[in-house]
């Protein structure tokens, strides 16, 4: 099976992840910390702002969702780059995800514990998504 892996489309397929989500994620402060956050804000106050903001269900159900819309592109684009098995590529960026997540995680509460439980699945659906338009394209 490791024969059939195009590593260059994992790569671009967990760049895409991390990229989108941070971006996204970037985006989702910026709009929900508005007047939250000042730039004279030492660490400690940075921290606290950013405590109560995770507190607040709305932002973290939607932080959560749009991570897992990022996964689901990174495991679309590594699919649509591959050449053979696209879900298996899919599936890596997934695992790779999780290895990741888990590697940099700091605290593990519920909502980081579940983007890690769901993860493979949602990119093995970008695959899938992948995979299904692919087929309708040819």
């Amino acid at each position: 099976m490791m024969k059939y892996i195009r590593w260059q489309a994992v790569l671009a397929g967990l760049c895409v992840d991390i990229v989108l989500t941070i971006v996204c994620s970037s985006l989702l402060l910026g709009v929900y910390g508005v007047g939250e956050f000042d730039s004279g804000m030492d660490q400690q106050e940075i921290q606290s702002q950013m405590a109560l903001l995770m507190a607040e269900s709305n932002f973290i159900v939607l932080a959560f969702v749009v991570g897992m819309f990022c996964t689901a592109m990174g495991g679309f684009v590594a699919a649509r780059m591959a050449y053979q098995v696209p879900l298996y590529h899919a599936a890596l960026v997934g695992v790779l995800g999780i290895m990741l997540g888990a590697y940099i995680g700091t605290q593990w509460g519920f909502w980081e514990i579940a983007g890690l439980f769901f993860a493979l699945p949602v990119a093995i659906l970008g695959g899938y998504l992948a995979r299904a338009k692919i087929g309708n394209s040819k």
